[in-house]
């Protein structure tokens, strides 16, 4: 079990076989299929900065984020929505009482894509499921 912050709110996570279930039975997709949408937006990102820093080095960080944010935004939704079911269910292993998802999802005060719980919630599913 696992400790993760998200704003001002501490949620345990941890995650078992029957993850990829209830994630299938609560949200109507497969867990995988999340997993490989998530890291294959943050693939794709990462190639855009290294290409974008290689061709343009009078950019600055800034410059070359704003570029990626322009060229990625229009998968930025499935992200948000990817990444917080993930966690959701993460939450739900550890606390099936917790409220149902779309609840719990407006209870959030802020959503930064740079927080730590993101990559702490893909690398605990991904230990849980190779």
């Amino acid at each position: 079990m696992k400790e993760i912050m998200i704003g001002d709110q501490k949620y345990k996570i941890d995650c078992g076989a029957i993850t990829y279930v209830d994630y299938e039975e609560k949200f109507h997709k497969n867990v995988f299929e999340d997993l490989n949408f998530i890291t294959s937006y943050e693939v794709e990102q990462a190639k855009l900065s290294i290409e974008l820093t290689k061709s343009n080095p009078e950019l600055s960080q800034y410059e070359i984020q704003t570029l990626i944010f322009d060229k990625t935004k229009y998968k930025l939704d499935e992200y948000i929505d990817c990444i917080t079911k993930l966690c959701w269910i993460c939450i739900y292993y550890v606390n099936p009482n917790i409220e149902d998802y779309d609840v719990w999802y407006r209870s959030l005060k802020r959503l930064s894509l740079g927080d730590a719980w993101i990559s702490e919630v893909i690398a605990l599913l991904g230990n849980c499921f190779r």
